[in-house]
């Protein structure tokens, strides 16, 4: 399916359920033979019961043959009333785990298409709990109609069939009741649509908070902070409350007109059915089947009634979940994959304008990087060089200008084979709660065990790991809480060292790490980039990281102010490196 066609199809949630439910249809369609026989099922108990009734009020003195063909009916519906549902059961077992899980991949999936500035805007919390919403309100809703709504409208359809055939007026009678109360309650419950989804709104938001506040927790604890936090849930949960109470509140109003309205069918039922029977215009059997339809009839509207709340309910959770999946979020890549691979890259910027909040932050810039050329990027913070990695990188776009890898304008490459192309070793690493060998082997799921080491000890972290109870089976905790700064820094960078891309981008990449460890890591990196031929451009505010660097850039408020090699930089007069440097050596790294 082409990208641009997902677009269109991800804006509609029915649309969605129905792509994830279509390989299924023909179980579907089984399972709605369950609801449709089981509506035919009790009219036909009660129309036997009536033949058998109707036949002892005639007759005193009878054998069981006499009454065989209605006892027969009625022992039928029974059995095959059992036996539809077995056959539901199977459907079901066929299908709904499956399309539970083609949720939620399906979901993830249109969710790894997102804007990198999405996450950046979101929690994590909220996030996955919309996405376990979108299977779990399915669930419900999937019950609902199967179990509850369906059944009762086919209930409520043949009963008035049947109704019909007894007596006109009869029919007529429950038909206007019907016709005039059903519209009502469904008008009534607009409403509700609404409050549901405010609800829902500030408990996915409650879900986020606790994600927050969980992930975050020394935070919480060294800032003294948990009457705050206690606070700010304790307000989000107030809220919650309120909308809640104000649905609930509805419904209780709302039930109380509409349960005033459902003592009215039985009442007239019974007396219309006195009525007849003086008459002599229906027979005792009749007398009872009306009745006990009629019960029935009322008991599956009043179900039917709830259910439609239900659905509401859960049809307001399922829009507001599926609001994460808006256009507005959605990276579009209109440019198919050609698994794309630069050799010797030369990335070239050429008249880069750039706004961040309406302010300028790149404008006319121009930057070229020969192949195989070591840059640092240095300046302080704001002037630039993170904006920069991250046009680079497709992170940040609607820049002016043009940047080009060997030629190729990026706009017309695909994000993923650019990013292909480039391993990142960033100033925070980002540790999946998986093994450390699972987080090393995330720059090449296809490496060996050997590749893998071999890469851990070039990063200075093997002997570590190997330290550890379980080695490389390890788990490190979620974001890498059980690890150090400076452990995870160096399994990010055995991890990139992995990736082998002729691109590297180090974003204060030792910055976690002691003067010593820095030194020999940043000479291994040195030592294997250049034998690999790869381009490197660096982030630092150590300038000590970027001294073996082939050029040096300096950018002072979205401008190239100084551009050469360490040792030009670091003596001259006057220079604005060399200001930086003597700050340095001075007073933080020497």
């Amino acid at each position: 399916m082409k990208i641009t066609e997902e677009k269109n199809y991800q804006t509609n949630i029915n649309q969605f359920y129905y792509q994830v439910i279509r390989p299924y249809k023909l179980w579907y369609c089984l399972m709605l033979l369950s609801p449709i026989c089981e509506a035919f099922f009790i009219p036909v108990c009660n129309y036997s019961l009536k033949l058998i009734v109707d036949y002892l009020s005639k007759n005193d003195n009878f054998v069981i043959s006499d009454i065989l063909l209605s006892v027969i009916i009625f022992c039928s519906a029974v059995f095959l009333s059992q036996m539809i549902w077995r056959v539901y059961n199977y459907a079901n077992f066929k299908s709904q785990p499956l399309i539970e899980t083609d949720i939620i991949n399906k979901a993830y999936e249109m969710l790894l298409t997102h804007h990198y500035s999405f996450f950046q805007n979101n929690l994590s919390g909220k996030i996955a709990s919309q996405i376990s919403t979108l299977r779990d309100k399915y669930v419900s809703f999937h019950d609902r109609i199967f179990h509850g709504s369906l059944y009762c409208l086919l209930t409520i359809l043949i009963t008035l069939i049947v109704f019909f055939n007894i007596n006109t007026n009869l029919a007529l009678v429950s038909l206007i009741w019907l016709s005039i109360s059903m519209p009502l309650i469904f008008l009534s419950k607009k409403k509700q649509f609404f409050l549901a989804k405010d609800s829902s709104a500030i408990r996915q938001k409650i879900t986020g908070l606790l994600n927050d506040g969980i992930s975050n927790i020394s935070n919480v604890l060294f800032f003294t902070n948990r009457n705050f936090e206690k606070n700010l849930l304790k307000k989000a949960n107030n809220q919650y409350a309120h909308f809640e109470q104000k649905r609930i509140w509805f419904i209780c109003v709302n039930h109380l007109w509409i349960g005033l309205i459902y003592t009215i069918l039985p009442i007239v039922t019974l007396f219309l059915m006195i009525n007849l029977r003086q008459k002599n215009l229906i027979t005792i059997g009749d007398f009872v089947m009306v009745l006990a339809l009629m019960f029935h009839l009322f008991d599956n509207s009043w179900i039917l009634l709830k259910n439609i709340d239900g659905l509401i309910h859960d049809y307001g959770h399922l829009q507001e979940a599926y609001t994460i999946f808006s256009n507005q979020n959605i990276s579009v890549e209109d440019k198919p994959s050609i698994n794309l691979r630069f050799k010797n890259p030369q990335i070239i910027f050429e008249n880069i304008s750039f706004k961040y909040h309406d302010n300028f932050v790149l404008k006319d810039f121009n930057l070229k990087i020969n192949s195989t050329q070591k840059i640092g990027l240095v300046g302080h913070s704001g002037a630039g060089k993170s904006t920069l990695v991250n046009l680079f990188l497709k992170i940040f776009t609607g820049y002016l200008g043009k940047i080009s890898v060997n030629d190729l304008d990026l706009k017309d490459i695909n994000n993923d084979d650019l990013r292909a192309n480039i391993a990142l070793i960033p100033q925070d690493p980002a540790l999946f709660h998986r093994s450390i060998f699972e987080n090393i082997a995330y720059g090449n799921n296809q490496s060996s065990l050997d590749e893998i080491i071999a890469c851990a000890k070039k990063a200075h972290i093997h002997d570590f790991i190997i330290s550890l109870p379980n080695g490389y089976d390890t788990l490190v905790g979620e974001r890498g809480v059980k690890l150090s700064g400076g452990q995870k820094q160096r399994i990010a960078i055995a991890r990139a060292l992995l990736k082998n891309a002729p691109i590297l981008i180090l974003d204060e990449a030792t910055s976690s790490l002691d003067s010593q460890t820095e030194s020999e890591i940043q000479q291994s990196i040195l030592e294997i980039l250049e034998i690999k031929n790869i381009t490197i451009i660096a982030i630092a505010h150590r300038l000590s990281t970027i001294k073996n660097m082939d050029r040096i850039i300096v950018l002072e408020e979205g401008k190239i102010v100084e551009d050469d090699n360490f040792v030009t930089l670091v003596n001259k007069e006057n220079g604005k490196f060399k200001d930086m440097w003597n700050h340095q050596v001075n007073g933080m790294i020497v």
